[in-house]
């Protein structure tokens, strides 16, 4: 029982440390190729993993763990602040693909500025992916993988520009809050 209890506690720590360290700064390079590529940038699927790349590797790890721990922490306090927290903070990984420079407090404070009165829109928005959801569990993930996954990650890109437009429009926020100097996770293009 004792051997049963270790490798469990091994497997989950080696899972946590491959999420931490691999998936976690692999999602905000997928934010970052979607945003890209609702821009009509033409981003290669290589570019998914620049978030490895160029000296931002550990702030990226950084942000991605605190971001799931604050919402995770909220989530303790009961099911509804957590899922709000969740809709506040729903930009901060586009913020974070756009500009690797920004910190955590600031890249969370702009998603807060952002989602500031749509929440529930942002909320509509996911809740619209059930039916394709469902639909993707009668084709074994299939559909899922090929069709509502990329659907989904395109919907929440246009989104993040939207929100990105009126809160520069709207003075919340400036372009330079958006702007990375060094060309952060992209610096071919600067």
């Amino acid at each position: 029982m004792l051997i049963v209890a270790g490798i469990f506690l091994f497997a989950l720590l080696i899972s946590a440390v491959f999420s931490a360290f691999v998936s976690l700064p692999t999602q905000v390079g997928v934010y970052g190729w979607f945003r890209r590529s609702v821009n009509d940038k033409n981003p290669t699927v290589g570019s998914v993993f620049n978030t490895f790349k160029g000296g931002y590797y550990l702030k990226t790890v950084g942000f991605a763990f605190l971001v799931n721990l604050y919402i995770s922490l909220w989530s303790l306090l009961c099911l509804i602040p957590g899922i709000i927290k969740s809709y506040e903070y729903y930009m901060a990984n586009f913020i974070k693909s756009e500009n690797p420079e920004l910190s955590t407090k600031r890249c969370l404070e702009m998603s807060k500025l952002m989602t500031d009165g749509h929440k529930a829109d942002l909320f509509y928005l996911d809740l619209s992916f059930i039916g394709w959801s469902i639909l993707g569990v009668f084709t074994c993930g299939i559909l899922n993988i090929v069709y509502v996954i990329p659907y989904q990650f395109s919907a929440k890109a246009y989104a993040y520009e939207a929100l990105k437009a009126e809160a520069i429009t709207y003075g919340k926020l400036t372009k330079e809050d958006f702007v990375c100097f060094t060309g952060g996770y992209y610096p071919d293009e600067i």
